[in-house]
């Protein structure tokens, strides 16, 4: 009788055991490759800390599996319902971090090259001076949104942005753009709402403009540690995407920040991140994502698996943005992040 009672202990204790692990396999089954942002979310558990290069070699050194039942999914349209493997993961990593200004620069010298015979010759000045005039008088309005990562270490990025958003602004003035900016930080908090950091009052009262300006960049690098971006940019559209939001503009969110997004929401007695589809979602609210970019200037070491900005990089790649490393020269950065929206209002 003892014998039997044992058993019964030992095999309900296996049972208590590989329940939560059997959920959280369900669970995790349940997610589709559309929803990869959640993946990313969970990268602290599945390669944080882990060097890209011994990563690559695990996966090399595990063996492949051909699971039929997986083609059968794919088959019947079911292929969404299946979880994405660690390779799928890196490779999607590698792809986002790979959407970089230096490639870039790279992919335009190429297309130079490649369309270098069809030109217009220097020679036609009538031509280069048709160029000239759409480039500088293309009066599509431009909405931008700063994200800034207040916390303390934060404190010298903050100083160079207050010191160096003139390089920015100076791209829109001299080529005529109607802009308008706000700035949220990642505690949560309004900096600006736009109402005076616009391209009108900019020509009508610049001593006003510019004043504002320095009020808004130069903020305290005291905020909280727990950078909820996210968060800030979805509070913001709540509270004034309305009216700051002009007719036919393009909406550009810039985050600057050092650590990754912690935007926590709350339900059903539990807390999870914010999930990157969740903040598009949002987006699309006011702006179609073919309307809508966002750059991240963000933590960006050599190796992909340990970068701290995954979630804002993810957002930038879903909507064509661009990543940025926070320690390049921020000079260059500003500049590319300016010529790139305008060269991006003319090919719309």
């Amino acid at each position: 009788m003892k014998k039997i009672i044992a058993l019964l202990i030992l095999f309900g204790a296996a049972v208590i055991y590989l329940m939560p692990e059997d959920r959280a396999l369900n669970d995790h089954d349940q997610e589709s490759p559309e929803e990869i942002s959640q993946s990313l979310e969970e990268k602290e558990s599945n390669i944080e800390k882990k060097d890209l290069e011994t990563v690559h070699k695990e996966i090399k050194k595990q063996p492949k599996k051909r699971d039929s039942s997986h083609l059968k999914d794919n088959n019947n349209n079911q292929a969404s319902k299946q979880a994405p493997t660690k390779e799928e993961l890196i490779e999607h990593l590698e792809t986002i971090f790979n959407n970089t200004y230096e490639n870039e620069v790279k992919r335009e010298n190429e297309e130079k090259e490649i369309s270098k015979a069809q030109e217009i010759s220097p020679a036609d000045e009538s031509g280069l001076k048709t160029y000239k005039n759409q480039y500088e008088n293309h009066s599509s309005p431009v909405d931008i949104l700063w994200v800034i990562d207040d916390s303390g270490s934060m404190t010298n990025k903050i100083k160079e942005v207050s010191e160096k958003i003139d390089l920015f602004l100076n791209q829109f003035i001299e080529k005529n753009v109607s802009f308008k900016m706000a700035a949220v930080n990642t505690s949560r908090e309004l900096l600006h709402d736009g109402s005076i950091l616009n391209s009108i009052n900019y020509r009508d009262d610049k001593s006003s403009f510019f004043g504002a300006i320095s009020e808004t960049f130069n903020l305290s690098s005291s905020g909280n540690g727990e950078e909820q971006g996210f968060l800030a940019i979805s509070d913001f559209l709540d509270s004034n995407g309305e009216k700051f939001l002009r007719k036919n503009s393009r909406f550009v969110v810039i985050v600057i920040s050092d650590e990754d997004d912690g935007s926590l929401l709350y339900g059903d007695g539990k807390e999870r991140l914010m999930r990157t589809q969740t903040l598009l979602n949002k987006i699309t609210e006011y702006r179609s994502l073919e309307e809508a970019e966002v750059y991240s200037i963000v933590s960006f070491p050599p190796h992909v698996a340990k970068i701290a900005g995954i979630r804002y990089a993810e957002l930038s790649y879903q909507t064509k943005g661009l990543v940025a490393d926070i320690k390049s020269d921020f000079h260059q950065t500003l500049l590319n992040i300016g010529g790139r929206i305008i060269k991006s209002k003319l090919n719309k």
